[in-house]
């Protein structure tokens, strides 16, 4: 009940397709027509004039700062929107992020009382679990290589233990188990109203938000048009970052279609996450002392990779121990290695599938969603292209419930 209140006060996203814009988009909007008029200040890069016009935007009239902050400050805030409405920073973090870059770079005497502002922020975000918005808040402070190192491992730690002990507080009746179980087993993804239907009672009623990350395609449309005059290289960099990418629920597009929209984010960039991010939890539990309870994982993960890519994953895991420990390099750096070494032609190979085997996909993650048990699946946002790949790629994980750990956004 209180979810619904929140969304009628609020104005629900998934209510009005993407209605409830965000900050960021409201300064993107206004910034969007005099972005151009400030490529001479920006020495002719396009993303500067972008961030420059949308720092303009935030501030007081008559105000302004520097290249570097602006730069800085849009980057931020390009990360910060990719989180689903809800799980953003608030305006007030926002801010206070701002006004440390601004006094940062014209070297204020009140920077240093600032940044600890912000580093108390941080540690707020640690203790609820955010580990997210706090990776976005800790880039600022990463001015040497030992510094961005350790943040990225202290999160990997925090990220993969939050993702092994969350729980569900508040159980759901038999009724409403026995509902949900019902409303799946008579679905097919190629008749979606359906499908559409339960992913909307599992995110309202249970606060259960299967998620694409995509970006608004009316937008796209008005950003193509705004940067038609300029050639397709600096037009691409522009669109590489706005419109803005977000986790977003597939009631947000009620005209795309769900094989669509899922056919075209299953691609070369997002199988390579996925499988980095079964490589993670691998690499974790192998870490962790003692018994975890979810050892298991690791044979299925080793399985996975020999039966259905042909790779010894076996090897690559010392191999990821030993760059990003001994040799000092970061994590996502020695995935990148690994993945490229070991995974990729293997893994792009696999993406050659057409609709059969994307409707097939679909349909075996819609009869999963019957079998499990929801009081054992903690509230919050998951990647549903990553369940997909789950079933296009063959990986079987040791039970149902797992993969919700795997693939939780918050």
């Amino acid at each position: 009940m209180l979810r619904k209140i929140v969304n009628m006060l609020m104005g629900s996203a998934d209510d009005h397709g993407d209605a409830a814009a965000t900050p960021f988009e409201h300064l993107l909007e206004r910034a969007r027509q005099s972005f151009a008029a400030r490529l001479s200040a920006a020495n002719g890069d396009l993303v500067d004039a972008l961030a420059m016009a949308v720092m303009q935007e935030s501030l007081p009239k008559g105000e302004s700062v520097s290249t570097q902050a602006s730069r800085a400050f849009f980057f931020v805030l390009v990360e910060n929107d990719k989180l689903p409405i809800g799980e953003q920073l608030e305006s007030g973090e926002i801010d206070l992020l701002k006004a440390l870059l601004i006094e940062y770079f014209v070297g204020s005497e009140a920077v240093r009382a600032r940044a600890n502002e912000v580093l108390a922020l941080i540690e707020r975000k640690f203790s609820q679990g955010a580990f997210t918005q706090a990776r976005i808040l800790l880039q600022i402070f990463e001015t040497d290589t030992e510094t961005r190192l350790n943040n990225e491992r202290n999160l990997f730690y925090e990220d993969m233990i939050m993702r092994l002990g969350v729980r569900r507080r508040h159980e759901l009746g038999n009724t409403e188990r026995e509902r949900i179980a019902q409303q799946l087993a008579k679905l097919d993804i190629q008749a979606e109203g359906g499908v559409r239907q339960a992913l909307r009672h599992l995110s309202e009623e249970h606060y259960t938000h299967f998620c694409l990350l995509c970006r608004n395609p009316a937008q796209r449309s008005i950003w193509d048009k705004t940067l038609a005059s300029f050639d397709e290289e600096h037009r691409e960099r522009v669109l590489h970052y706005v419109p803005p990418l977000r986790w977003r629920t597939p009631p947000q597009f009620p005209q795309s279609g769900l094989l669509d929209l899922s056919r075209q984010l299953i691609n070369t960039e997002t199988a390579r996450q996925h499988i980095q991010h079964l490589l993670k939890m691998c690499y974790f539990l192998l870490l962790a002392s003692g018994d975890t309870g979810y050892e298991e994982f690791i044979y299925s993960f080793l399985q996975f990779s020999r039966s259905k890519l042909g790779v010894e994953a076996k090897r690559a895991l010392p191999l990821l121990h030993r760059r990003s420990v001994l040799d000092e390099k970061g994590l996502q750096e020695t995935l990148d290695e690994v993945y490229d070494q070991r995974f990729v032609d293997a893994v792009d190979a696999c993406l050659d599938f057409g609709d059969e085997q994307l409707i097939a996909a679909w349909n075996a993650l819609i009869t999963k969603l019957q079998r499990v048990d929801f009081n054992q699946i903690p509230p919050g946002h998951y990647d549903l292209v990553a369940f997909l790949l789950d079933e296009l790629l063959g990986f079987e994980a040791p039970d149902l419930v797992f993969p919700f750990r795997l693939y939780r956004l918050s």
